[in-house]
């Protein structure tokens, strides 16, 4: 991502662990027991700021969002991230693993 964004990591910063570092700090676990997103909550939405995270599984979507809210987040996903490689919700439906809109797990 880094090097996407032209930003990459120097050999030293690679060295020394900073992108295990940023991966650790940025993976669903270490985010769902912060506490800042442990208690709280929004008032705009009248939400619990722990309500935001769930499972954190591939494809665990298609059970909480109907197929046709699945295919317009796609439409809505693909034309953000046109051009920009081999992210798009497009091609996550081909990856082994993660199933395709309307698919149950």
């Amino acid at each position: 991502m880094a090097e996407f964004k032209g930003w990459p990591f120097s050999e030293e910063e690679e060295k020394e662990g900073a992108i295990d570092e940023i991966v650790e700090f940025c993976s669903l676990s270490n985010l769902k027991n912060l506490e800042v997103n442990k208690s709280g909550s929004l008032k705009t939405m009248k939400r619990q700021t722990n309500s935001f995270f769930r499972k954190g599984e591939a494809g665990d979507y298609v059970n909480f969002l109907s197929p046709s809210a699945v295919e317009l987040y796609s439409k809505i996903v693909d034309g953000k991230l046109s051009g920009s490689g081999d992210c798009t919700a497009g091609s996550l439906k081909q990856r082994p693993g993660i199933p395709s809109p309307g698919t149950p797990l």
